[in-house]
């Protein structure tokens, strides 16, 4: 949308063209012209005729629009929020959509407002004009109660978010809630017995409960189900390209605290698309397939086995993938203060937020700042496991020669750097 005002801020005065665009809303004096930044933007709201925006550095309001004030509120927020789901890794048409309050409290803080509510296959996403969106991820939702004209998620972390003020969209988004949090559970108990298909079907959606959607279970809880399914976990790492690496974080963590999850292995569904793709144009795949199979085994599962190692001492621990498919790139090391358990939780949050993107976490500061990671810089400001995890990072190890790796492994769980 395009349209004419007045611009008034401490950078830019005087009469203006302005545009929304994708990325920013733009501003053309005569003398000079500025580009607000979606990423930049902390929050926008409508005022009496005019529009004001907020940024981290300055505050603008955009005024004389006439007819257009409202409209061109509308268009901007609009195209805030597509840019706000992008950043939250949040894809597709949502299942609901509706406007109404919110309230929820992370980790002791608390805030409210109102937003537009969108309810996708895998998550609630709450939209509202500034740095306050959220997504919540289905997976981790241990109860969803309608109670006093509000429906509430509640995680298992303890924080909690509550929805208000949705009209007859308040019967809707519950049931669609609970039926999607019911079939996220499902594929996850379908997905458990692809690793180990000797679970019972208790036995999986015991499983299923504690490793939907990818999350790290402690293998204690794993192995209480039942020790077949670690055995098939462990399995399908020793057909890994980290099998070695994997003996040696064994000999160096505590390994009655590892905790293992999965999720579907990119490359080789990719592989698998393109084996379909030759055969539909009649190109001879047995081959390749035969290729797959001696390389990944009878044993091998479409899934990217991932894990958490925490040191013997505590305070460290190390993230690593075991891809069948996947080049043994590097792992990642974390230091933390407090309960183990709590640390294994927010990587879980911030992990599935991110969609294993492992690079957001590892990325500096001044990196985030540079043109073309301004996504990944609002996914940080509105995820606070992502957040705290960043702040948790301390070094990136490539998989080198499995001597040298496991020298600087036993260095970094015996000494403290960040915390110190």
């Amino acid at each position: 949308m395009e349209t004419k005002g007045i611009v008034s801020s401490s950078s830019i005065d005087g009469e203006a063209r302005l545009l929304i665009s994708a990325d920013a809303i733009l501003i053309e004096t005569d003398s000079r012209a500025l580009s607000l930044s979606y990423a930049d933007i902390i929050e926008l709201k409508l005022l009496d005729y005019a529009v004001a925006v907020a940024t981290n550095s300055d505050s603008f309001t955009l005024s004389h629009l006439g007819y257009d004030t409202e409209p061109f509120y509308e268009k901007a927020f609009a195209a805030y929020n597509a840019k706000v789901l992008e950043s939250l890794f949040v894809s597709g048409t949502p299942l609901l959509e509706t406007k109404g309050n919110y309230a929820y409290s992370e980790q002791g803080v608390s805030r409210s407002g109102a937003a537009v509510i969108q309810l996708y296959e895998r998550c609630l996403v709450i939209l509202p004009a500034n740095l306050d969106a959220r997504r919540i991820p289905l997976c981790f939702t241990t109860n969803i109660e309608a109670a006093d004209y509000r429906i509430i998620y509640t995680l298992d972390n303890g924080d909690s978010y509550s929805i208000s003020k949705i009209g007859y969209d308040f019967e809707p988004l519950e049931r669609l809630s609970m039926a999607q949090l019911l079939c996220l559970r499902k594929q996850a108990s379908e997905q458990v017995r692809c690793i180990d298909s000797s679970l019972s079907a208790q036995q999986a959606e015991a499983a299923a409960a504690q490793l939907v959607e990818g999350a790290a279970a402690p293998i204690g809880e794993l192995n209480s189900i039942s020790s077949s399914l670690t055995i098939a976990i462990e399995v399908q790492i020793s057909h890994s390209r980290i099998a070695g690496y994997y003996q040696i974080l064994k000999g160096l963590c505590d390994v009655s605290e590892m905790a293992f999850g999965f999720r579907e292995d990119v490359a080789f569904a990719q592989r698998d698309e393109q084996l379909a793709q030759q055969d539909e144009l009649g190109i001879d795949t047995d081959d390749i397939g035969t290729t797959i199979d001696s390389y990944t085994g009878d044993t091998a599962a479409p899934y990217l086995i991932w894990l958490i190692a925490p040191s013997k001492a505590g305070g460290v621990c190390a993230v690593e993938y075991a891809g069948a498919h996947q080049e043994a790139a590097a792992t990642y090391i974390f230091e933390y203060a407090g309960e183990w358990g709590r640390l294994r939780r927010r990587l879980n949050h911030a992990m599935e937020a991110i969609g294993f993107r492992r690079e957001v976490i590892s990325l500096s500061d001044e990196q985030m700042r540079q043109p073309g990671y301004e996504c990944y810089r609002m996914a940080i400001e509105r995820n606070e496991s992502l957040a705290y995890i960043r702040s948790c990072y301390c070094a990136r190890i490539v998989h080198g020669s499995e001597e040298s790796w496991g020298r600087e492994i036993a260095s970094r769980f015996s000494s403290l750097t960040k915390l110190a």
